[in-house]
């Protein structure tokens, strides 16, 4: 987001503030620290914020996402409005349900980063591109299964959090 985050990002291969012991390739990385350029120049895009910062990214915007094909990855509510991000998207961006997925499941992205199995859900209202999406994501460690019940899926990750809250008060 910062353009000395970037910097350093590009002089050690790695990102100074979350996963910093991965090394990335950046030949494969286009960096940006404007999200206006980051969706003009996006067919898709990944969300994959928490949910608390998802409206702050959003309201920089000045180019629309109606368009795009967003993919998310967020496990929460949307506060005030307390909805997903699915019916955020929906509501106040004019996306429309068949540019919508969600990937959710019992995944985090350090494991992911870390190249540990894990089985996730690409839901999606379109079947077809709910396969593809599936399809590109999966890989040795990254099992993906595909699903039609976009809510079902946003509903389950949402609840996994709060399962984990009450665990850990428990413990």
């Amino acid at each position: 987001r910062r353009p000395e985050q970037i910097e350093d990002f590009k002089k050690t291969g790695h990102n100074p503030s979350y996963l910093s012991t991965v090394e990335f390739n950046l030949d494969r990385i286009t960096f940006y620290s404007d999200i206006n350029e980051v969706i003009k120049n996006s067919d898709t895009i990944i969300l994959a914020v928490p949910s608390p910062f998802l409206k702050s990214h959003l309201e920089k915007l000045k180019v629309g996402i109606e368009d795009k094909f967003i993919i998310s990855a967020i496990k929460g509510i949307i506060h005030p409005e307390n909805v997903l991000v699915t019916d955020y998207l929906k509501t106040y961006y004019n996306v429309s349900s068949d540019n919508i997925a969600i990937v959710g499941g019992p995944c985090h992205a350090e494991e992911i980063a870390l190249e540990r199995l894990t089985y996730p859900t690409v839901a999606c209202a379109n079947a077809e591109r709910a396969q593809i999406l599936a399809a590109k994501f999966t890989s040795r460690f990254f099992k993906a299964s595909t699903s039609l019940d976009v809510d079902g899926i946003e509903l389950a990750a949402v609840l996994k959090n709060v399962y984990a809250i009450a665990a850990g008060i428990a413990h």
